[in-house]
């Protein structure tokens, strides 16, 4: 994106977002880079409730220091 659009590419303005099956790509890219992404969003994800045979998404579990990273 930065080398075809006119973009700030500082963490700062950067974010990225899923929608639906998108939500868990979005997790984890962007959790897993926060050096990169300043903000990561969900929209209508049924990840974190579970379905038949496959227990609820623990968002501690897959990001244990998500709420320890300094501002």
């Amino acid at each position: 994106m930065d080398k075809n659009f006119r973009a700030l590419t500082d963490r700062e303005h950067r974010a990225i977002a899923g929608l639906s099956m998108g939500v868990g790509i979005a997790l984890n890219v962007g959790l897993n880079r926060l050096d990169k992404f300043a903000s990561v969003g969900e929209f209508s994800s049924g990840m974190f409730g579970g379905v038949d045979g496959v227990p609820p998404f623990d968002m501690q579990k897959s990001f244990p220091d998500l709420l320890k990273i300094p501002q």
